[in-house]
């Protein structure tokens, strides 16, 4: 059985993921964006707020990319501009789509999911009437495909492999066991619970 810091973890080797929304890009995002952007935040975590700390969080690293996309290529205009939003916003978005997929190296699925993160926004700001209509619903074309794009691996563990792990951890715990009864009981909840890799490793 491999101890942790030999396992090695699947990751999709064809794209290169860019860090974009760093900290000095942040800096220069325009500070009514941030300012409206935490409003719309604290409105829909009120409302949900089963999922303040998986969708809206996700969301809000999302959007961050945004601004900080716009700051950079578009002169960090207001995202409430109702100038920008009638004129241009199918620009931005088809835009920012591509600069996603090349600048961040991000698939078609993911494109999708960040390119709602901002429509989420912009669906909140129409229904508070603070826009007068979505800018981009029903014009923009999602990329087609991002579900034939997910690729799933499957690594699993043989009866007999199962097996010589379980009795090897259930040997008795002495000088010569290189594993004690926290690996053993590790192992266990693991097996028993089917918990993945992924889980198991941030705990």
């Amino acid at each position: 059985m491999k101890r942790r810091e030999d396992l090695k973890y699947q990751t999709t080797s064809d794209r290169k993921i860019v860090r974009y929304a760093t900290k000095a890009r942040m800096a220069q995002v325009n500070p009514e964006n941030i300012k409206v952007y935490n409003k719309y935040l604290r409105s829909r975590t009120i409302q949900n707020s089963d999922v303040k700390q998986t969708t809206y969080k996700v969301y809000h690293s999302y959007m961050n990319i945004f601004m900080c996309y716009i700051a950079e290529y578009w002169d960090n205009f207001y995202l409430l501009d109702e100038d920008v939003l009638d004129e241009d916003m199918l620009d931005v978005m088809e835009g920012y789509m591509s600069f996603l997929a090349e600048k961040c190296g991000n698939g078609k699925k993911v494109i999708n999911t960040k390119v709602s993160a901002v429509s989420s926004f912009y669906i909140w700001a129409t229904k508070r009437r603070m826009i007068k209509a979505h800018p981009f619903d029903g014009k923009l074309d999602r990329i087609k495909g991002a579900q034939d794009e997910k690729r799933i691996a499957v690594y699993f563990l043989h009866k007999e492999q199962i097996d010589k792990i379980t009795k090897e951890l259930a040997k008795p715990k002495d000088a010569a066991n290189p594993y004690d009864r926290q690996d053993e009981l590790i192992w266990n909840i693991a097996f028993d619970s089917a918990c993945r890799i992924g889980a198991l490793y941030r705990l």
